[in-house]
């Protein structure tokens, strides 16, 4: 009985132990951004300086350990073609990952998207958004 009783006890402290790393895994990826988007001026490459304070406040959000989606899109103006306006979404998604790149995230956990102009995105076309997953 005592046998049993002992490894009753260790069952349950092996649970609450457990469930305690469980609490503070959790509270970890609240910490963890899951997307910004950063608003650009018609035809720039580069967003104003309000917009880099935002991301360079928001980067140490993102966790180093997943992976990062950075997409940049452009809307598409009278006379622009639509190899500009991806160009355009091109060099705006690499600007952002050279700025990760600064900080320390692995180039291979950085995936760039230039989707140019997208109809589907409501408001502001000239975003880029990034965004990351959470392992699990």
């Amino acid at each position: 009985r005592k046998n049993k009783l002992k490894k009753k006890k260790k069952k349950q402290e092996k649970k609450k132990q457990t469930s305690v790393l469980k609490k503070k895994n959790q509270s970890k990826n609240k910490n963890n951004l899951k997307k910004i988007t950063i608003k650009y001026l018609p035809d720039e490459e580069k967003p104003d300086n309000n917009e880099l304070n935002v991301l360079k406040r928001a980067i140490w959000k993102f966790s180093k350990l997943n992976n990062l989606t950075i997409q940049g899109y452009a809307e598409k103006r009278e006379g622009d073609s639509t190899s500009k306006v991806r160009r355009l979404s091109l060099k705006r998604a690499l600007f952002l990952r050279e700025i990760f790149l600064k900080n320390n995230f692995q180039s291979i956990k950085i995936h760039v998207k230039a989707m140019g102009n997208d109809i589907n995105i409501l408001g502001d076309k000239d975003i880029v958004i990034i965004s990351t997953k959470l392992k699990q």
